[in-house]
């Protein structure tokens, strides 16, 4: 299946038009009217703004996998792996001793004046 028939399927999957989905990426109508069309390849301008959306691209431009991206990790699944639980207990111990050090170099100055 060519490239325009599954940018015309991912249209029509998210119940929109040519008009309408080039207002919300930002794009000309006339611009993407013709990559929908297959009278023209999607410059990167129109890949960067189709990312974006969270189709796959792989799918878009070879037909491989599913229209949609996989879903990345979410931010709160990350924050309970273990290497980074680990990490904000170190980035905590170093940040107090940073304010020891703070502590101390402002007690020194005062013992300056």
């Amino acid at each position: 299946m060519a490239l325009h028939l599954r940018l015309q399927m991912y249209l029509k999957a998210r119940n929109t038009n040519v008009s309408r989905f080039a207002k919300e990426l930002g794009l000309s109508q006339s611009g993407l009217s013709r990559v929908v069309k297959g009278d023209t390849m999607p410059s990167y301008r129109v890949l960067d703004a189709l990312g974006r959306t969270g189709i796959n691209l792989n799918w878009l431009l070879l037909g491989e996998g599913s229209m949609m991206r996989s879903p990345s990790p979410s931010t709160e699944a990350i924050s309970t792996l273990p290497e980074v639980q680990h990490l904000k207990k170190q980035i905590t111990l170093l940040e107090d001793q940073l304010q020891d050090k703070e502590r101390l170099i402002q007690l020194l100055y005062e013992r300056l004046e």
